[in-house]
């Protein structure tokens, strides 16, 4: 009979002593709402489609499903390739998997039967339709139990007596029979967290640490999937940035290399990007351009606010109570945010550009958006009559920066908190044979806007862990490498107080898995994962590290020379050519300062 070890029980107490009282408990809220609304949607979405009776799905129904499914946990098959190849083959399937007569092994029999079907997906449909009935199974939560051979023999015993199977007389059970034996685990699992949801189980195993049992944890593998392409091919990253610097030229738009690139990496890692520059170098209609492509022009998703010099606290941003109409007088900040926040609105991406946000003190009007931002609630009060405003993740802030003698600057806690792109090149101003602004991103990508924004959504790795997942599957080297480079520069930077800590690591960790394509895993920046990589840490240090970099001269040049030598050993150009315009700036002008 299965049951779960010792240790295995004291990491579960652990997890359920973090749900209820740990800081992590908000992340863990969060992500259960999320999950619950997607299991909402799925089944929504199969009654409203008529598929139990016998009618087939429309293309946008199935689509719904499978990313409500993939919702609740992430599984890159459940993507629109799943059903290419035959899609009213996979609507009977389905229908049978939920609804059929037959037993639940002989309906996942079928089911896992076509190729490029297995044991997740099939877990990850069944419990977006019945999440308090058929357990979620993932790699990270199978990771995180640790499971012996013992216990997985166990487990397959008792399936077979609860599911009335026979074992294989190999002693090699197919995958439908090893499903169901993890269902058993599963549900000894939920009991010791004390939860109700399936989806709630593989949540809170997420925040848990892979066990440590001496030994390999076995991986639960999908066959190898060949799928037919359909008329429209999948949109990935890759073609979605390449269609945006066309885009962009057809707009009259020539960026400097890897700019809008990084822009758009930047804010899949973190939904807060300073642009800074001369006036008229292009800064906000980057951010314009950006928004336009995802949402389709969608005036309800994008708010231009231009920043006022007597900005002197919250109100601009989050409103405030009229005393006197008795009253909560809104902003244009907090009427989209509200609609980001709105269930419906989930899979949509709202944007907003503060133009020329140093004219007044970020840190006096944006504080309440950075406290929340870091929080783990993300939640902002703004009056004990009005619902407290809680940061949507799919709200996305830029800030465009003009450096003169009319505006202010930057405080270390606004700059650990946002990617600083600069645009300091000389743009330039002949258009080559692009650039007559006729074509439409939906004509280049043969996409709409829903299937851009679900992507940007769903591809964006948050998490030092997932991010660290992510990057070892592409080179294993990798982690290493970058905490090996951040350490080293921090160690240099800790001699002047100047050190950076676990956000800035994290941040940096993020932005290079962010770096390459969810799907293809090839480099957004550089198709070449090495070189794509280094060029993605070379702009983490010139975004991330360098522009907390300013003072004096005498204090500060032999910092930047040393920094300057460390980046040239570690091919970090860009980095090295702007430490090398920051001393020579400085030693102008006997300040040194980021921005030029």
């Amino acid at each position: 009979m299965f049951t779960l070890n010792d240790t295995q029980r004291a990491r579960l107490a652990s997890i359920r002593a973090f749900l209820d009282e740990g800081e992590r408990r908000y992340d863990f809220w969060s992500r259960r709402e999320a999950q619950a609304s997607a299991a909402q949607i799925f089944s929504e979405t199969v009654a409203e489609s008529g598929l139990r009776s016998g009618r087939g799905l429309t293309d946008p129904a199935r689509r719904t499903l499978l990313e409500s499914a993939a919702e609740l946990a992430p599984n890159g098959n459940l993507s629109r390739r799943l059903t290419a190849q035959d899609p009213r083959g996979f609507d009977d399937r389905l229908r049978n998997l939920l609804f059929g007569s037959e037993s639940l092994l002989q309906r996942i029999e079928t089911f896992v039967a076509v190729r490029g079907t297995g044991m997740l997906t099939t877990s990850g449909l069944l419990c977006a339709a019945g999440p308090n009935a058929y357990p979620l199974v993932s790699q990270m939560g199978l990771r995180s139990l640790g499971l012996t051979p013992s216990q997985r023999r166990e487990a397959l015993s008792d399936a077979a007596e609860r599911y009335g199977f026979e074992l294989s007389p190999s002693g090699q059970p197919g995958l439908a029979q090893r499903l169901l034996s993890l269902f058993v685990v599963y549900e000894q699992v939920r009991a010791a967290l004390q939860l109700t949801g399936f989806p709630e189980v593989d949540a809170a195993l997420r925040i848990s640490l892979p066990l440590d049992t001496g030994r390999s944890v076995a991986r639960v593998r999908e066959p190898g999937a060949v799928y037919m392409a359909d008329s429209r091919p999948a949109l990935t990253e890759t073609a979605l940035l390449a269609a945006l610097e066309e885009y962009a030229l057809e707009q009259g738009l020539n960026f400097p290399a890897h700019r809008l690139r990084s822009y758009y990496i930047a804010l899949k890692t973190r939904p807060f990007a300073i642009l800074s520059g001369v006036s008229g170098t292009g800064k906000t209609r980057m951010a314009e351009l950006l928004a336009e492509a995802l949402t389709g022009y969608s005036a309800q998703q994008f708010r231009l606010i231009p920043v006022r010099p007597d900005w002197n606290d919250s109100t601009a941003l989050f409103g405030y109570q009229n005393i006197l109409a008795n009253r909560y007088v809104s902003t244009p900040f907090l009427e989209i945010a509200r609609a980001a926040s709105q269930p419906e609105n989930r899979r949509k991406a709202y944007f907003v550009c503060l133009d020329e946000m140093n004219l007044a003190p970020v840190e006096h009007y944006l504080a309440d958006y950075l406290s929340g931002l870091e929080s783990r609630a993300h939640r902002i009060p703004l009056h004990e009559d009005v619902p407290d405003l809680i940061l949507p993740s799919n709200l996305f802030v830029t800030g465009t920066v003009n450096v003169d003698e009319s505006t202010h600057g930057f405080s270390r806690k606004v700059l650990d908190r946002a990617n600083t792109l600069e645009f300091d090149e000389a743009p330039p101003l002949a258009l080559g044979p692009a650039g007559k602004g006729v074509i439409t991103l939906d004509e280049l990508l043969g996409s709409d806007a829903a299937q851009r924004q679900t992507l940007f959504l769903a591809a964006r790795v948050a998490g030092f862990g997932r991010a660290k997942e992510r990057l070892t599957q592409i080179e294993t080297s990798f982690p290493e490498r970058a905490l090996t480079a951040l350490q080293t520069v921090n160690d240099i930077l800790y001699a002047h107080r100047l050190h950076f800590a676990y956000r800035v690591r994290d941040d940096v960790l993020m932005y290079l898995a962010n770096s390459f394509d969810a799907e293809t895993r090839l480099g957004l920046l550089r198709p070449d994962a090495p070189e794509n990589f280094t060029l993605a840490l070379d702009l983490q240090i010139l975004q991330k590290v360098l522009p907390k970099l300013h003072g004096l001269s005498e204090t500060r040049l032999p910092l930047l020379e040393q920094v300057q030598q460390w980046a040239a050993s570690e091919g970090l150009s860009q980095s090295a050519a702007k430490l090398a315009r920051m001393r020579h700036l400085g030693l102008e002008t006997g300040y040194v300062r980021f921005y030029e």
